[in-house]
């Protein structure tokens, strides 16, 4: 059987909240208002300190506030928006730490829910193999903010490790799960070595309380 290193994105590879980064690059372009970004301001900062752990209510709410943009533009936007704030954001040690597991032969998976048009460039420069993340739809050309199958986090994220592991024949037990987020605990419970990526204080006494490694990149 094969071995995973499973990764979560935002707070654990990226230094910051991509899909926040990309609210303030729609507001920078006009194309979102900045009484939005004031709510998605408050969503992040209650999400990053654990107050909020299931953001799918909360996130149709800022979804609903985002502009329909053609799929083309859009595309363009988050490219740009990628460039300049996001990969400078990204964790240095992250691009170690990826290159040694692929070269002990593990499979290297981004499980993430934050939109697929960031996470595959994230995961692009960083040499992760497959990523899975939220695919929004598109309708007549346009963004719809809706969103096909479910969010990846919490117990979702957990389950589908799971069945991924079996569809590929992983061995969750020697396998390996990153991320910085206390809604992650499911994940981090379902390998054999939990990492946890600059914790929270609550998060950080979980693991040590259960020696799981700690790693700040």
């Amino acid at each position: 059987m094969r071995i995973g290193a499973f990764f979560d994105i935002d707070g654990t590879i990226v230094n910051a909240n991509s899909q926040f980064e990309l609210a303030k690059g729609l507001c920078r372009a006009r194309y979102l208002r900045f009484t939005d970004l004031a709510k998605m301001t408050w969503w992040s900062l209650m999400y990053d300190k654990g107050v909020i752990r299931d953001s799918v209510a909360i996130r149709k709410r800022i979804y609903s506030s985002l502009p329909s943009l053609q799929s083309y533009k859009f595309d363009e936007i988050v490219k740009t928006i990628y460039s300049d704030a996001i990969r400078p954001k990204i964790c240095s040690g992250f691009f170690q730490v990826i290159k040694d597991h692929k070269a002990r032969g593990h499979l290297t998976v981004a499980v993430s829910g934050t939109i697929s048009n960031i996470a595959e460039l994230i995961c692009r420069d960083l040499g992760i193999e497959q990523v899975y993340a939220t695919n929004l739809t598109v309708l007549d050309g346009r963004y719809t903010w809706a969103w096909d199958g479910e969010i990846l986090e919490g117990n979702n994220k957990a389950i589908f490790i799971q069945d991924f592991a079996k569809k590929y024949n992983l061995d969750l037990k020697q396998s390996y799960f990153y991320t910085d987020h206390s809604s992650d605990l499911p994940s981090l419970a379902s390998v054999g070595f939990p990492v946890v990526v600059n914790g929270s204080r609550q998060l950080n006494r979980i693991a040590l309380r259960k020696q799981w490694q700690v790693l700040k990149p």
